[in-house]
């Protein structure tokens, strides 16, 4: 806007009052949103897609119990600094 001469800096403003006037009267009946998606479609498409996703996941876990070790200063990090942390 600063490389501009006030002649089309005044011709810029007139043009922008115009539209707001124009948008501010419109009807609002036209601003209505529409859902994008009905109904979510499971077809062949969908059970193929979720397939090959979970065959980038790979082997599934074998049922059973397993046990997590963490180290001592993972309790005592920063991140775990607060009120309702102990």
């Amino acid at each position: 806007m600063n490389n501009l001469s006030n002649k089309k800096k005044k011709e810029f403003g007139k043009r922008m009052s115009e539209l707001r006037e124009r948008y501010r009267n419109r009807p609002r009946k036209e601003c209505k949103l529409v859902n994008p998606v009905t109904a979510p479609r499971y077809d062949d498409v969908y059970h193929q897609g979720i397939a090959w996703l979970d065959g980038l996941a790979g082997e599934p876990f074998s049922e059973g119990e397993y046990l997590a070790e963490f180290p001592d200063e993972v309790w005592k990090s920063a991140a775990r600094s607060g009120e309702d942390v102990s």
